[in-house]
């Protein structure tokens, strides 16, 4: 007896089998490749962010290391400067006196690029997307500490300019044969001189509090230090040019802290003894 033949044979299910299969494994590899792709750009886009941050902040602690360098020569010429006697006063050329003085009364403000912290701040997806709280809570740290450095030193940069304007603006108000003796022999002048050495430990402290904490940024994202020092070069480098024409507003004497008031020590010196010839 002739066997009745199936309408879907062995064969058949065997190819829609392997079919199926087949479909079902790539729509998993298609989808689930997708969702790697997704993860890890997620990820890039973490680390970008918190890169960006970071170097923000480094930018800033940088600008507080040259701003503390600059201190070290002006705290050096400072010094020398309230140590003078009036007869040294003087003795010493007004010209000179007035480079020396202009030099260390015109000090920089400090500012910092707030572009991170716009976004940072105003966007929450951006700091929720980071999924890392602690990190979250130092670069807010940071960047509150930041604003106050920014204004509390700027504030003491504008009240120093005050403290020079009142004798320019009302010289006859105080003693001395011109501007520039007026002003050293003026308590409130010498005081704000006095005070530059205070202001470069001030911006040493705050310096290290910044990269302590922002160190432990770099951990919480295994971003290393080289990492964020090449990431911070190449944005200051682009910057550099701009920067660079606005950074010498005032002539500086070129000499280091420790020898800045040498060749002045030595004049007067020479001026004194003169002076007794005569």
């Amino acid at each position: 007896m002739k066997k009745k033949k199936k309408f879907f044979d062995d064969d058949w299910w065997k190819d829609l089998i392997v079919a199926v299969t087949a479909t079902t494994i790539s729509i998993i590899l298609t989808f689930g490749t997708a969702r790697l792709v997704e993860r890890h750009q997620r990820n890039n886009d973490r680390r970008m962010t918190a890169m960006m941050v970071i170097s923000n902040i480094e930018s800033f602690a940088r600008n507080m290391e040259d701003m503390e360098k600059r201190l070290a020569r002006r705290d050096s010429i400072a010094t020398w400067l309230i140590t003078l006697g009036e007869e040294d006063i003087d003795l010493l050329p007004g010209d000179l006196l007035g480079d020396m003085l202009t030099d260390v009364m015109m000090l920089e403000t400090i500012q910092y690029d707030k572009t991170a912290e716009t976004i940072f701040s105003s966007n929450t997806d951006t700091w929720r997307n980071l999924g890392n709280y602690r990190f979250v809570e130092n670069v807010g740290t940071c960047f509150s500490v930041m604003k106050w450095i920014e204004s509390y030193w700027n504030g003491l940069v504008t009240e120093q300019i005050e403290t020079f304007d009142r004798i320019i603006k009302t010289p006859d108000a105080f003693e001395g044969k011109n501007n520039i003796e007026k002003m050293l022999r003026d308590k409130a002048v010498r005081l704000k001189l006095m005070l530059l050495h205070n202001s470069r430990e001030w911006f040493m402290n705050n310096t290290a509090e910044i990269r302590r904490i922002n160190s432990e940024n770099m951990q919480l994202f295994n971003i290393s230090e080289q990492q964020v020092k090449a990431f911070t070069d190449a944005r200051q480098y682009e910057l550099q040019t701009e920067e660079s024409s606005h950074r010498e507003l005032f002539p500086r004497l070129e000499l280091d802290s420790l020898s800045s008031i040498q060749p002045y020590r030595q004049l007067l010196d020479s001026l004194r003894q003169a002076s007794r010839k005569h």
